[in-house]
């Protein structure tokens, strides 16, 4: 059975990695997609340490050179950078190499496009990463056709109803304080969320910027 994928308003970077998995893609007009690439987001705090004496006392496993490879709490240093840098140009080249396979495209047209830009579907179309422009109604009409049933088709559409359970223990929209909150000088920051902030990770992301 054919696969085809209907991208919504924003399907850029891991969304389109996905979507490369499909036979057909159909992009709604107002979709952004592409942004073929990989960061790691990273900071490093190792001068705010110095001034207020933190010192880092990681400790590694002998031999293990690279398992605190890119702390952000000591400066870094050029094996450190060689080391991440080739994890993330791998990663691109994975990317890459997913995009040729799946869209059927020549290694140079992806290249001409991945860059990290994001496209408006109908650029997109135009470098062949998207199929056609259309909603979620063409590509289930496009399906329909592709497997010989015409108006015979029935969508379904698989969503769990709510249940008497789910209406009791529905949760209020509104900030809750967490017992991960930390305290600076008056300002609650959510721990966790911090902590997912500070590890670094190769990430198929686009921020919008």
């Amino acid at each position: 059975m054919p696969v085809v994928v209907t991208m919504g308003g924003l399907a850029a970077s891991g969304g389109y990695y996905i979507s490369c998995a499909s036979d057909y893609i159909f992009a709604q007009p107002t979709t952004l997609t592409g942004n073929i690439g990989v960061l790691m987001p990273r900071f490093n705090v190792s001068k705010l340490m110095d001034k207020w004496g933190v010192e880092e006392t990681t400790i590694t496993s002998k031999g293990a050179t690279y398992k605190n490879a890119g702390s952000m709490f000591k400066p870094a240093n050029e094996k450190d950078e060689q080391y991440i840098q080739d994890l993330a140009d791998k990663a691109f080249d994975q990317f890459k190499a997913v995009v040729v396979s799946g869209r059927k495209l020549t290694k140079m047209e992806v290249d001409k496009v991945a860059d990290g830009r994001i496209l408006i579907a109908e650029d997109a179309k135009k470098a062949r990463l998207v199929d056609e422009i259309g909603y979620t109604e063409d590509a289930c009409s496009y399906l329909a056709t592709k497997l010989g049933i015409g108006k015979k088709a029935t969508v379904v559409r698989y969503q769990d109803p709510p249940g008497i359970l789910n209406l009791l223990s529905s949760k209020s929209a509104l900030p809750q304080r967490s017992e991960t909150n930390i305290n600076i000088n008056g300002v609650h920051v959510d721990g966790k969320g911090l902590m997912e902030l500070m590890t670094p990770r190769l990430m198929y992301l686009w921020r919008g910027n």
